[in-house]
């Protein structure tokens, strides 16, 4: 694939997994070169600290239930989470990750350590991670880090301040971070595309969340060269 190919392709795919913030998941987009598919989701699963994973709903489903039925139906070529506490995670590779999808279809997780080594997680201990077809790509290279101005250790954009102390732009509530898995197609050997994966600070006024999105296109330009 090349270069132009990809960063077109991680314009939709950087679009949307920084959507989902206020819905339960965005339906499946597509990209096309020539006559190969991709498909990509966002899905924010809800952090358990809100709602025990094994909650049902009125038709009697839990949302680790509705997760795989999604998966199920739409198959992505990959899906990227947000809220994912531990709790999540020790679900995902009990469940989601070793359930027999049609198809011969499986999945892996991308996107839980930072470019650094360090766990990636924001300040509410919640990983944006990425669960891929592990029957379709292999994970080149992955990683991620935190949004902001230091961004290979936990922090945050802070309140931006005028002169007499005053809020001139309101800064994040908790840390924020950005996952990214480059695929690999094992039918070809050649990179696929590049899934980058973030959810921004739902109180940061929009001069910080534009930092935040200069900060992900540049490692998306980082990638995609």
């Amino acid at each position: 694939m090349n270069q132009k190919w990809i960063a077109r392709l991680l314009s939709v795919v950087m679009l949307i997994t920084s959507l989902g913030l206020n819905s339960m998941y965005t339906p499946l987009v597509q990209a096309s070169e020539g006559s190969g598919d991709i498909e990509v989701m966002s899905y924010n699963i809800l952090t358990s600290g809100k709602q025990d994973i094994t909650a049902t709903s009125p038709e009697g489903k839990t949302r680790g239930q509705m997760l795989i039925e999604l998966l199920e139906d739409y198959q992505p070529d990959s899906i990227g989470l947000n809220e994912v506490t531990n709790k999540w995670i020790e679900y995902l590779e009990n469940n989601d990750i070793t359930h027999e999808y049609s198809g011969s279809t499986t999945y892996g997780i991308a996107g839980l350590k930072s470019d650094s080594g360090l766990d990636l997680m924001s300040g509410s201990s919640e990983y944006a991670l990425i669960l891929y077809r592990s029957d379709k790509y292999e994970v080149e290279r992955e990683g991620g880090y935190w949004l902001s101005e230091t961004p290979d250790k936990p922090s945050k954009y802070a309140s931006i301040l005028d002169n007499k102390g005053n809020v001139l732009y309101a800064g994040m509530t908790f840390n924020r971070v950005m996952s990214y898995a480059v695929l690999k197609d094992k039918a070809t050997g050649n990179v696929s595309y590049i899934h980058i994966n973030t959810h921004f600070d739902h109180q940061s006024s929009d001069y910080i969340d534009t930092l935040c999105a200069e900060q992900v296109t540049n490692k998306a330009n980082e990638l995609a060269a």
